[in-house]
């Protein structure tokens, strides 16, 4: 609730009336099917159980034509960030993103990787967007009373 207070701060000074933020997981985000015009994911995927389920939810919140757009690590093998980060997954290789995006019905735009600096691995920077019309087998209920923050 700290950072959703921090941001609510930030938004303010800056004058941006219309975005709204909410708490939530990802594997069962706080919005209704199709409500989102664009979701910002910033390297939280590797922090949760099932990437290819938090893009699904993603997905179905996404109106059609939607955009997703993705921060996270790339592939290393930094074991310690699992201890001190809590982190689950030691970052993603671009095959498996792609995958799991295909699969949840979203299709990719741009992929960058870049250099993470100072010895950190790299991060991936993606877009991918829902279709235009809709696609109903990569929709699914949404679930109310999450607790902790996105």
């Amino acid at each position: 609730e700290e950072m959703l207070r921090q941001a609510r701060t930030n938004l303010s000074e800056r004058g941006l009336e219309n975005v709204e933020l909410r708490l939530g997981t990802l594997e069962h985000l706080p919005v209704a099917d199709g409500q989102a015009d664009a979701m910002v994911a910033n390297m939280v995927l590797h922090h949760v159980a099932s990437p290819a389920d938090a893009l699904r939810e993603a997905r179905r919140g996404l109106r059609p034509g939607g955009r997703l757009v993705l921060a996270d690590l790339a592939t290393h093998h930094e074991e310690e960030y699992r201890e001190k980060l809590g982190d689950l997954w030691l970052g993603f290789a671009r095959e498996d993103l792609e995958s799991w995006l295909e699969g949840a019905g979203l299709e990719l735009e741009e992929f960058h990787e870049l250099d993470g600096g100072e010895g950190r691995p790299p991060v991936i920077l993606l877009t991918a967007r829902a279709p235009a019309t809709e696609a109903p087998s990569h929709r699914r209920p949404a679930l109310a009373g999450s607790s902790s923050e996105l």
